[in-house]
């Protein structure tokens, strides 16, 4: 399960030396990589794994969400991301690391990857609640660069935005994010499947619910980049 870490998790500086001894050996990854589903993961302990960005962690989650889909459940997120880091004078390097190589087999988890005909064949299914990244402009239709404008039949907004605090890159705290969820009458009792324009904010998504305990979401790649292009879907405003 990925992992949260709180604000005390950047101030904690017992922790932190515990993450610099674990995470010594660094892999850059691009938003290509794991987009093409070409992540070179050799992690120096190869049962742990620890990203960070200064995107407000949505290139993290996209990492943390495709290592998963891949079968490596052991990926945990730093708060903040770089600008927490550099905020609290930690210590920071312009050397690229070259991590020990190391073992891992690959276990496609299909149930967290949706295309776009998994999601046709669960339009209208009670036991599925679509969830709509994007900002309330795009879910609307009053923006937007596809050939369509709107959201998929069903799907309610959760804007994922919101979920940072502002003025920081931290996430909020778990009370305002569940409350940010039951606006939007997100349940347990029914599988999530998240959506944006093409995969990145939903990573972030399907991070936060699984974060609160929700252990039934999944990820439609495509998003309204593929949908929002296709004539032949439904598509509501």
């Amino acid at each position: 399960m990925g992992y949260y870490a709180p604000k005390d998790f950047v101030r904690n500086p017992e922790l932190l030396e515990k993450v610099v001894e674990i995470f010594k050996g660094k892999l850059s990854l691009g938003w290509m990589d794991t987009k093409t589903e070409k992540v070179r993961f050799r992690p120096s302990h190869p049962d742990r794994g620890l990203v960070y960005d200064d995107t407000n962690s949505l290139f993290s989650a996209r990492v943390w969400w495709s290592l998963r889909a891949y079968g490596f459940d052991s990926c945990r997120i730093l708060d903040g991301g770089f600008p927490a880091w550099e905020a609290e004078s930690r210590p920071v390097s312009n050397a690229s690391a070259a991590p020990a190589p190391a073992s891992f087999l690959p276990r496609a988890q299909l149930r967290l990857r949706l295309t776009t005909p998994d999601v046709r064949a669960l339009l209208g299914s009670p036991e599925v609640l679509l969830l709509d990244a994007r900002a309330p402009a795009e879910y609307h239709g009053h923006e937007g660069n596809t050939r369509r404008l709107g959201h998929i039949p069903g799907a309610v907004n959760v804007a994922v935005a919101a979920m940072t605090r502002p003025g920081s890159q931290h996430l909020r705290s778990a009370e305002e994010l569940r409350a940010q969820l039951l606006r939007a009458n997100v349940t347990r009792a029914r599988r999530l499947v998240c959506y944006d324009g093409s995969g990145v904010a939903a990573a972030k998504l399907a991070f936060v619910l699984t974060l609160l305990g929700h252990d039934d979401v999944g990820v439609y790649d495509g998003g309204w980049a593929e949908w929002g292009d296709r004539l032949d879907l439904p598509v509501d405003r």
